[in-house]
């Protein structure tokens, strides 16, 4: 749901897929408040592609199986200078949904961490080049790995979970990147859970605390990478 009440129905059609969705094309249609299709939508794309963000200004921005980012305008049509590469986006067990700031930045994740102006341009000291693989990895012999974990705070930083894997194991950690491309002080930080948890970020709270869910424990971590008290 965005900020004007507008509703993106995130569809996939003919999903064929098993341990990951496999659809033939994904379909986004916007809703406006009276629950009518809005003009110039619904929009499709070819494969699996991730769910949407949707900005303050109406804008819709996904990540499509090619490893494109794309960004449309309130009417759907394809907004200048987009689509953007990023690559590693869609690896995985399908793409990662892009993330949108409240001034228009546009945060996807992929190999790297690429921070986009609104109309495609790379902002200054991005991309971030990550030290480990986000990919959740794979318990499972028919895995083809997870979906990364990641959240962005109001003041623009971008938490990401990492996985390390060498001869003692995997480890997982966050890190926290703030606006201008660069690792917070106090950052990463190791996450506490067995190796074999499926890691999720479910957001952060509105006084800045990162949560990190594992299993079934919630942590909740200042910004200056801390348990909170």
């Amino acid at each position: 749901m965005g900020a004007q009440g507008d509703v993106v129905v995130w569809s996939l059609i003919n999903d064929v897929g098993e341990l990951c969705s496999d659809p033939r094309r994904t379909v986004f249609t916007m809703l406006d408040l009276d629950g009518r299709t809005t003009s110039g939508w619904p929009r499709g794309s070819t494969g699996f592609a991730s769910f949407p963000a949707l900005g303050e200004d109406g804008t819709l921005c996904y990540v499509w199986a090619t490893h494109n980012v794309y960004a449309h305008d309130r009417a759907g049509e394809v907004k200048p200078g987009w689509p953007v590469p990023v690559p590693g986006a869609g690896n995985g067990c399908g793409p990662v949904s892009p993330s949108l700031a409240p001034d228009g930045t546009i945060y996807v994740v992929g190999d790297e961490v690429s921070a986009l102006s609104s109309d495609g341009r790379p902002l200054s000291g991005w991309p971030y080049r990550l030290p480990a693989h986000v990919n959740a990895p794979c318990f499972d012999t028919d895995c083809v790995g997870g979906h990364a974990a990641s959240a962005i705070s109001p003041d623009g930083t971008v938490y990401v979970v990492v996985h390390h894997t060498d001869p003692s194991g995997v480890r997982a950690e966050v890190v926290a990147i703030d606006r201008r491309g660069r690792l917070k002080t106090g950052w990463p930080y190791r996450v506490p859970f067995d190796a074999n948890t499926v890691i999720l970020v479910p957001g952060v709270s509105p006084d800045g605390r990162l949560l990190i869910r594992g299993g079934d424990r919630l942590l909740a971590l200042d910004p200056d990478g801390r348990i909170s008290d």
